[in-house]
């Protein structure tokens, strides 16, 4: 069948000159959005798609499923402006290494952008993400657990303070 691929912001305005893969089973395409962020393209019509888009200050943290789709439909693919969160883990002593890390964007059933382990002076970084709110969660044991809002814009700092639990 012939699709539509139309590549927006969050906003809803188009993104040209986007580059996509579109995915199945034992098969792919790849093509570029014209200005007003759309482009046809043929695929199965009996097959789950996987698109990927990779656009100039835009990214998307997961790629976009299309389950069933015919003849004829627009798949509108929203992208976010790039932002990075860096995130530094302290105690009284200073840089907390090994502290376990979760980023995961706020409302949704998307897997976590950091999932991870402190570096040893405290530091993890989320490399490209979407622009948002996320819940930030740190534990390490021997602390107490510390969950909190971060909005991630451009390029975020954050410092987060991890307080000795005692029994």
């Amino acid at each position: 069948v012939t699709v539509e691929v139309s590549v927006v912001n969050q906003s809803g305005d188009p993104i040209g000159g986007a580059t996509f893969t579109v995915t199945w089973d034992n098969g792919s395409t790849t093509d570029t959005t014209r200005n007003n962020g759309k482009r046809f393209v043929d695929v199965p019509d009996d097959k789950r798609l996987t698109i990927e888009v990779d656009a100039d200050d835009y990214v998307r943290n997961e790629p976009y499923v299309v389950s069933t789709l015919s003849e004829d439909d627009t798949i509108e693919v929203s992208m976010y402006k790039t932002a990075v969160a860096d995130i530094t883990v302290r105690d009284d002593q200073g840089g907390v290494g090994n502290a376990e890390v979760t980023l995961q964007k706020r409302g949704t059933d998307q897997a976590p952008v950091i999932n991870g382990t402190t570096n040893p002076d405290g530091t993890i970084s989320s490399g490209f993400i979407e622009a948002g709110t996320y819940d930030l969660d740190v534990i390490k044991r021997g602390y107490l657990r510390n969950t909190t809002r971060l909005a991630v814009n451009g390029s975020t700092e954050t410092t987060v303070a991890l307080e000795p639990a005692s029994v």
